[in-house]
């Protein structure tokens, strides 16, 4: 990508791609300049937007990462990536409803993701509506191929909130899941009855 640049300057592309690159190293601050030129050259790329958003949040500068995801989101409004990343970046500076609606809107644009179910189901935790939660997590589990084991953590912290409003006697559970081979789900731990996981037709 540098090379390129020497030959041709004003290429977006190639300013995208290192930051990318650059990104991937760890090296946040020359990402950023890089993000930073790039829009410069095109400022209709929601990716870059999205990038740059990105790199704002490991900086540590959420309020910047919500502007850069709400531009990208200006440009293309069903980039499910860009409202997923705006989701989490709401849930973290604590505005949880507005988190919700956008989880909620990556879940109308693309039903068959299981991120999105998974997301609104925090956004739905946060709001003390573990039952809603709950509803969430199986349907993320039924359209998921593979998950990784953030459902797991997700569904102790149900059981936890579900105990403390008084809609289950069931304890949380506390094991860590064991390592799963790709494409199983059985590394969950048991449901209670309260919180039966469904599982996909066969």
């Amino acid at each position: 990508y540098t090379q390129s640049l020497l030959l041709q300057s004003n290429n977006s592309h190639a300013y995208f791609g290192r930051a990318s690159a650059r990104f991937a190293m760890g090296q946040i601050k020359p990402a950023l300049l890089d993000t930073d030129q790039a829009i410069l050259r095109d400022g209709r790329n929601a990716e870059s937007f999205v990038l740059r958003g990105r790199l704002n949040e490991v900086d540590g500068d959420t309020p910047k990462a919500i502007a850069d995801y709400s531009v990208a989101l200006s440009l293309a409004p069903d980039l499910e990536k860009a409202l997923l990343a705006r989701a989490a970046s709401f849930m973290k500076s604590g505005q949880v409803e507005r988190a919700l609606a956008d989880c909620d809107g990556a879940v109308h644009l693309n039903p068959g993701s299981p991120t999105a179910y998974l997301c609104r189901a925090e956004s739905y935790l946060q709001m003390r509506l573990p039952a809603r939660a709950v509803e969430d997590v199986d349907q993320a589990m039924v359209t998921a191929e593979t998950l990784n084991h953030q459902p797991v953590a997700l569904l102790n912290s149900i059981h936890q909130a579900m105990t403390r409003d008084g809609m289950s006697q069931v304890k949380p559970e506390t094991a860590e899941a064991p390592p799963q081979p790709p494409g199983t789900v059985s590394s969950l731990p048991p449901a209670p009855p309260s919180l039966t996981v469904q599982k996909p037709p066969v």
